[in-house]
């Protein structure tokens, strides 16, 4: 009938629109992509996926309010099975420091999809900043939840092998954190910009850290907040001479050299790179393959 292919009409410009959108998004233009996304839902008002959209937009701009009342429209219009606004929402609670609600939020997440492994790092971040807060001590409960995540994702899942040692650094479980900050390093495609201050926290016994997810890591593709490259070397500079400043004596440890390496390569000091790569070699008793392999790719 006509009213049939009016309606048919209708919900593929409405996915042309949230097609387009998303392009806008990606290319930092927020401003067509919340005018774009409003118009598919114009076009169709059930769009979850576009209310959910919509909502990270608006949590970019940093207005949280909008993103809230997006959210919530997206999980009503998902009839309440949408685990990935529950996801959202939960951040959203995570953002404004109010953890237990956030942990509601990402348990429900999980319930719904049992393999979300994003939704079960940002859970174990939740436990860790409440035990911080010193609302409840969580600790273990953040351990499985980062083994739960890595679990699902078959072990390679570098920010959760990270997240981990940081959970166990706080745990006084330092061996094993070092254990797992180094799967992370050879998981990561390139030097991440928090792990050596991670690890320089777990070694001089510091509580601060950076506990991240993938959309508030600077350098990952997912975060639509755009960082220049320069900005992102600067901050690398930064971490790197904090490096530098640390007693002699406390740089005993493979993995912080082998860490501290790949975060020259990435500021393309081959120099200290070397030398850091060296020291790893030695530390590890001449067995750390890949030490070598950094090393020799650097002098070759």
């Amino acid at each position: 009938s006509t009213k049939a292919e009016s309606a048919k009409e209708r919900r593929n410009l409405a996915s042309i629109n949230y097609n387009l959108a998303i392009a806008y998004a990606h290319q930092g233009n927020f401003e067509k992509a919340i005018n774009t996304y409003k118009q598919a839902i114009n076009l169709r008002q059930d769009f979850a996926e576009a209310y959910n959209n919509l909502a990270l937009i608006y949590e970019v701009e940093g207005n949280l309010d909008e993103a809230k009342k997006n959210i919530l429209m997206a999980i009503e219009k998902g009839k309440g099975n949408y685990p990935l606004a529950h996801y959202n929402l939960a951040r959203l609670y995570f953002r404004q420091g109010n953890y237990l609600d956030a942990e509601q939020e990402f348990l429900l997440a999980t319930k719904q999809k049992t393999d979300f492994a994003e939704a079960y790092l940002d859970l174990g971040n939740t436990y860790i900043l409440q035990t911080r807060t010193n609302i409840r001590n969580v600790l273990n409960q953040a351990i499985d939840s980062y083994k739960k995540a890595i679990e699902v994702r078959k072990n390679y899942y570098a920010l959760a092998h990270e997240n981990l040692a940081i959970a166990l650094s706080l745990n006084n479980q330092v061996e094993e954190a070092y254990k797992h900050y180094r799967i992370a390093m050879d998981q990561y495609t390139e030097a991440s910009i928090n792990t050596l201050y991670n690890i320089m926290s777990t070694k001089q016994r510091k509580t601060a850290f950076a506990i991240d997810n993938e959309l508030s890591r600077l350098e990952d593709v997912r975060n639509l907040r755009k960082i220049e490259k320069k900005d992102l070397i600067n901050k690398m500079l930064s971490i790197l001479e904090q490096y530098e400043a640390m007693d002699e004596e406390l740089k005993d440890v493979a993995i912080l050299r082998y860490c501290a390496g790949h975060a020259y390569v990435s500021v393309e000091n081959w120099e200290a790179a070397i030398d850091e790569f060296e020291q790893a070699w030695e530390l590890s008793n001449k067995t750390d393959k890949e030490a070598l392999k950094a090393l020799t790719s650097i002098i070759n």
